[in-house]
């Protein structure tokens, strides 16, 4: 009874202490003394407890209003320091401007509630502004540019520096913001956008819009609509042998048309349809400017059914619709049945001086080079995803033999060019060598029969492949990157290494090892490796060989081979007369330049860009350029830009106006760049900050390179040209062009036997393309000639540099005869 009383006792104590709140501070920040309707506001400050932050508690921004209940404007969770950050939309009061704004936290079961002291701000009404977007074409074809111009203006006064965007309005979906740009102190706007089809509708409902800022409301055009398709074409696999046996060799071919453009450069592929499988990659051809292509294929594995259902597909692009011979349900393929192995080989040579015992590498044949091999890596386009990571490994395997020879026989040029042919591209150059990098599902006889493949040839482009993955599974870089140099040297002439164990070259002929298979190989060419290729090659380099040698021969250090045979050296060109004297000042320099002589080595150290701000770097010789550019701030990224001589480098960034080199394209940002370019003296690469934190650039840009490249088909900087010719037929509408491959003076003339004709010359730079620019209108031109002058004769002395090219067309509704003579 006694314990009973005393626990009444102590539940009557406790039920009479009051309740003890912490004390709580809230504090609200400085606010703006004034602000625009749609401006964003925010709101910081910070909440105690007894001197402590508190965290995770709700703060109101409120409006004070003595004469209703108070306008809750925002809220917003203090973090772990007690710190809060609130943003608002600042939206007007319909009977005042002058707002009494405050913050309070109203308390919870331990914290007393705060309210802070008022503090002003005048909010006034946005002014409207008025954006035009000129009339935009109806009709566009994808990957061409367009320029879409306009002006903002506030009370018929422009407005500049204010940021414009070009919208596609969708109505189910969000719009998409395509380019932007800035209007200028007239208030016009110029902004360049890549034509880019939709994914889901043929239309685009095109406007400009101002966003608005701290001033102006935001501000839309009206809609325009506008087409933007892909071109068409068309492609035709020409008939082929229907039967052939493992090991056989079959040549397909055939013909890509598009419907504008030319086709030069495209890359055809050759497959094998699967109906329950993806498809196999069998070839890749190189479309010629006649849209012939042409791909050689070793039948090394069979379908089930020993039928194979043989297309060919032109990917196509951002531009280009897809074109294959495969339709929707490739009921046209054509069959191609194997019928088991082929006939035995041929005899073996006459004998060899080297024995069956000694260590040696067989001879295949050497490629009739006149420039450095150029090599195009090619990933397969249906697997792009999982191969892509071996594209630098299989370049670093073929490097690693050129690195050998160079330390080996450092006198000779043994150079070899790369490019990469990723889905949708197009080869730059025609490649001496193509390798594909493919998966198991693509090509069987990764699974187990080999890591590689070579198809040796003296055709060029000579096929080879490399296997991404093994065994179904994905293969280290290292064992990718020396199969790649296995597979290159193959193509380069030579066969297989017999009786040197742990040699790179060795491997498996006819099911049987050619090496002691229990020894690793390794990665690195051997000394026999080495002395083979000068062997067929000589020490002075892959071009220009000196010696052809008879397939299946056999040669082994220290031992002579008569099998051999000694070629003459390559003809030399024709001695042309030199042209008469280049008429004065037709030898001209730009942007500053006063010579086309001197080399550029740049070095950025942590170079500083503010936000919108841009460098410009001017190249004062022609040829080859490489640069790697870098920022450390991976969340950031600069744009590159490389305009040709004639480009306002000012004039372009500040309104997107000019001609866009290929060299790089300017609708991406990037966090690292590496690039070699070819440029003209007076040639502009610029970096360009378009983030709005300042970023800090490293890396270089030179002209010290070893390997020099020239566009157009051109080898040197030295090849003469002599042109004449009577009777050239023209069509209406049809042109016909000319390379020159050096630098310097030509003499053109050109003449029609009657007056009034439609003649027109264009003296077009390297890096322009000759059919976008003649039909379209779009593009760079020489100040040579005026474009809009129709000519009966003309003749001139014109300064070039090499790969450019020199244009007749016919701009008459008849056909015109025209006689040319062209000289350097």
């Amino acid at each position: 009874m006694k314990a009973l009383l005393t626990i009444m006792a102590l539940v009557a104590v406790l039920s009479i202490t009051p309740v003890v709140f912490a004390d709580t501070t809230l504090v609200l920040n400085r606010i703006p003394s004034e602000a625009y309707e749609g401006q964003i506001v925010t709101f910081t400050g910070t909440l105690y407890s007894n001197g402590l932050p508190l965290t995770g508690k709700t703060v109101w921004i409120q409006e004070d209003d003595p004469f209703q209940p108070d306008d809750v404007l925002a809220r917003g969770l203090t973090d772990r320091n007690g710190q809060f950050s609130i943003k608002w939309r600042v939206v007007g009061d319909t009977f005042e401007t002058e707002f009494d704004i405050y913050a309070i936290f109203e308390g919870d079961a331990y914290n007393n509630k705060y309210r802070t002291g008022n503090q002003y701000m005048d909010v006034y009404e946005l002014r409207g502004a008025t954006i035009t977007l000129h009339n935009v074409p109806e009709h566009i074809y994808a990957g061409k540019k367009v320029t879409f111009t306009g002006t903002l203006t506030y009370d018929g006064q422009p407005l500049a520096g204010k940021k414009i965007w070009i919208q596609d309005v969708d109505r189910l979906r969000e719009d998409d913001y395509l380019k932007s740009g800035v209007t200028d102190k007239t208030g016009r706007f110029h902004i360049t956008w890549t034509a880019q089809v939709d994914s889901i509708e043929v239309d685009r409902d095109i406007r400009a819009v101002f966003e608005g800022d701290s001033s102006y409301g935001r501000v839309a055009s009206y809609v325009q609509e506008m087409q933007v398709t892909k071109i068409g074409g068309d492609i035709i696999l020409d008939p082929f042998t229907r039967t052939a046996k493992v090991s056989e060799t079959v040549t397909f071919s055939g013909t890509l048309s598009l419907d504008r453009g030319s086709p030069k450069g495209s890359a055809v592929y050759i497959k094998d349809e699967d109906s329950f499988n993806r498809d196999d990659l069998l070839a890749v051809a190189y479309v010629e400017s006649n849209g012939r292509f042409s791909a050689s294929w070793v039948v090394e594995h069979m379908d089930p059914n020993n039928t194979l259902e043989i297309f060919a597909v032109f990917e196509g692009d951002n531009m280009y619709h897809r074109q294959s011979t495969c339709n929707s349900a490739c009921g046209d393929a054509i069959p191609l049945y194997i019928s088991g192995s082929a006939s035995p080989p041929a005899p073996p040579p006459p004998a060899s001086t080297v024995p069956d015992g000694a260590q040696y590498m067989e001879m295949l044949y050497a490629l009739d080079l006149r420039k450095p091999p150029h090599v195009a890596i090619i990933p397969d386009p249906d697997t792009y995803e999982q191969v892509k990571s071996h594209i630098v490994p299989a370049r670093e395997g073929i490097q690693t033999w050129v690195n050998a020879l160079e330390r080996t026989y450092g006198q000779g040029n043994w150079d070899v060019t790369f490019e990469y042919v990723i889905p949708g591209g197009w080869f730059e150059y025609k490649p001496d060598i193509i390798m594909k990098i493919v998966t198991h599902e693509r090509d069987d006889g990764c699974l187990k029969d080999y890591a590689g493949l070579a198809l040796p040839s003296k055709i060029k482009p000579v096929q080879t492949h490399v296997c991404s993955t093994g065994g179904g599974e994905k293969r280290s870089s290292q064992s990718v990157s020396r199969t790649a140099g296995h597979e290159f040297i193959h193509a380069m002439g030579l066969g297989h290494t017999f009786n040197k164990p742990g040699d790179v070259m060795c491997s498996k002929e006819n099911n049987i090892e050619t090496c002691d298979p229990s020894v690793p190989r390794t990665s690195i060419p051997s000394s026999l490796n080495l002395a083979a290729v000068a062997k067929m090659y000589g020490t002075d380099g892959f071009v220009n060989p000196n010696n052809y040698v008879m397939s299946k021969s056999r040669f082994a250090e220290g031992l002579t081979d008569t099998q051999t045979i000694h070629l003459p050296p390559p003809p030399s060109l024709p001695d042309y007369p030199p042209p008469d004297p280049p008429q004065t000042g037709t030898q001209s320099y730009s942007d500053d330049c006063t010579t086309d002589n001197s080399p550029y080595d740049e070095t950025l150290r942590n170079y500083e860009l503010e936000p919108g701000w841009y460098t410009w770097n001017v190249i004062c010789n022609t040829g080859t350029v490489q640069y790697s550019l870098s920022t450390a701030n991976r969340d950031a990224g600069f744009e590159i830009y490389v305009l040709p001589p004639a480009a306002d480098v000012e004039d372009y960034m500040d309104n997107g106006n000019g001609y866009l080199h290929p060299c790089e394209d300017t609708t991406s940002r990037w966090y690292s760049k590496s690039n070699t370019c070819y440029l003209r003296s007076g040639s502009s690469i610029i970096i360009y900050n378009s983030n709005d934190i300042p970023i800090k650039i490293s890396g270089y840009i030179t002209t010290n390179v070893r390997q020099q490249s020239y566009p157009n088909g051109c080898t040197s900087d030295e090849a003469s040209y002599d042109f004449t010719k009577n009777g050239i037929a023209l069509n209406p509408g049809a042109f016909s062009w000319y390379t020159i491959c050096n630098t310097g003076p030509v003499q053109y003339s050109f003449s029609t036997a009657t007056q009034g004709t439609g003649l027109k010359i264009y003296v077009l730079p390297p890096e322009t393309d000759v059919s976008d620019y003649v039909i379209d209108g779009n593009g760079y031109y020489y100040t040579c000639e005026d474009p809009d002058i129709r000519w009966h004769s003309k003749s001139n002395t014109c300064n070039v540099s090499v790969g450019s090219k020199i244009v007749m067309h016919n701009d008459d509704a008849v056909p015109i005869i025209v006689s040319a003579s062209i000289r350097t």
